[in-house]
Parts: C-alpha cells; structure tokens; sequence
C-alpha cells in the first residue's frame, strides 16, 4: 500500500475518474480507511499459499 501521503493523491486521481465529489471534510476518514484496508491486504498477501492451490473461479461464501 502507498504511504501515507499518496493515499490521499490516490483517494483524489481515483474519486476525479469516476466524477465522484468528495468533501473536504470525509477526505481523513477515507485516508484513514484505505491505510487500514492496506494493513490487511498486506496480511492477506503475507499468507503462504502452496503452489498447487488455485484461486477461486468465483466467490461463493
């Protein structure tokens, strides 16, 4: 995950390609928010995972 500072450029370049307004004042909660989905992406990415092990054609919970 980017560092902190270029998470919020990454919020603003991704919220401008979709036309999606953004208000001043949410900009740290979403900040904040994508450091934290990051954290557990990392987890996740961290995960050893044999080489005989395939990813999932489709989410089925």
């Amino acid at each position: 995950m980017p560092e902190h500072s270029t998470i919020r450029d990454h919020i603003l370049a991704q919220a401008a390609a979709l036309d999606l307004p953004l208000d001043e004042a949410c900009l740290p909660g979403i900040d904040s928010n994508m450091a934290l989905l990051g954290a557990f992406a990392d987890l996740l990415h961290a995960f050893p995972l044999p080489p005989e092990r395939e990813p999932a054609p489709e989410y089925r919970p």
